[in-house]
């Protein structure tokens, strides 16, 4: 299932990441997590799934900020151990600035952290670009597992 450039634009800016990803062929999913850094509790929330790669929003910091990338790290280490593939979207209060943070993981060679900023002034561009592997069709659902998941998030 496609959606146009415009559709994706308009989620990005208006921060609805379920319809997103729903639109892009992924499943819903609900899950919530709670994680704990340095005293201080982060909230994940689950808005997509596909063959077990889940895609989390964070919610701000108690000051309405995304963590600092110190704490953003310790983050992605501790939802590492509970669900070993995911992307993370840290996000504002203000709903003005997003970091896409992905780990990818191959075999034999180091863990490389990525991450992509978007502030809402910006077109959004290259979160489009990074994205448009990640769309699924229905002819695909039946035979897609983690591993194709994971490679197609990757590149």
């Amino acid at each position: 299932m496609a959606i146009s450039k415009q559709e994706f634009s308009d989620y990005i800016k208006e921060f609805t990441f379920r319809e997103l990803f729903n639109d892009m062929g992924w499943n819903n999913d609900i899950t919530s997590q709670s994680i704990i850094v340095d005293d201080k509790p982060y909230q994940l929330r689950a808005v997509a799934e596909k063959s077990g790669f889940r895609i989390f929003v964070c919610l701000p910091d108690e000051s309405g900020n995304i963590p600092e990338n110190i704490t953003r790290k310790k983050i992605e280490i501790k939802v590492t151990k509970l669900f070993h593939e995911h992307l993370i979207i840290f996000i504002d209060n203000n709903k003005k600035n997003q970091i896409w943070q992905l780990v990818v993981r191959q075999t034999g060679r180091p863990n490389k952290m990525t991450e992509t900023r978007y502030n809402v002034s910006q077109d959004p561009e290259l979160l489009y670009q990074r994205t448009s592997g990640l769309f699924f069709s229905i002819d695909e659902e039946d035979k897609i597992t983690i591993v194709d998941v994971t490679q197609r998030v990757s590149e």
